[in-house]
């Protein structure tokens, strides 16, 4: 089935910005956690969608792997502990299903790095931490979507 576009001039749209986020922290919720396998066949990694909540960068998305199994001990550990983070952030320590880490504030510390295949930057999250609502009085109780 096609669509009706009749009356669309994409000559009178404005291009979106969708570069890299500025280095930064910003207030972000999960909006996606699925557990996902690696392409090689011999791990599982959580997939973080994000969503940036507020300020000028605000409805942005940003993404993070955290590998859970993996061949690589030290790839392990540090996504345990990056799990860690997220779960200590949002308050829930024992989480049954990734599903209960979303639609929670939380601080994501955002940098850039250089993609291995092609050269170009691409933003990382170094760190997460816990949202501190007293710091920010413009605060919104209610999730954006």
């Amino acid at each position: 089935m096609n669509g009706n576009l009749s009356g669309f001039d994409a000559e009178t749209v404005k291009a979106m910005d969708g570069g890299l986020l500025p280095i930064g922290d910003y207030k972000v919720a999960i909006t996606e956690a699925p557990l996902r396998e690696t392409k090689a066949g011999n791990g599982t990694y959580l997939a973080l969608a994000m969503q940036i909540l507020d300020g000028p960068m605000q409805n942005r998305r940003l993404w993070d792997n955290i590998s859970l199994k993996n061949p690589n001990e030290l790839a392990v550990q540090i996504g345990e502990a990056r799990l860690a983070e997220i779960c200590k952030s949002v308050g829930i320590l024992k989480p049954a299903d990734s599903s209960e880490l979303c639609h929670k504030p939380l601080m994501a510390r955002v940098g850039q790095k250089e993609r291995k295949d092609t050269g170009q930057l691409q933003n990382v999250v170094h760190r997460y931490s816990a949202y501190n609502p007293d710091a920010d009085a413009s605060i919104v109780d209610k999730a954006p979507w």
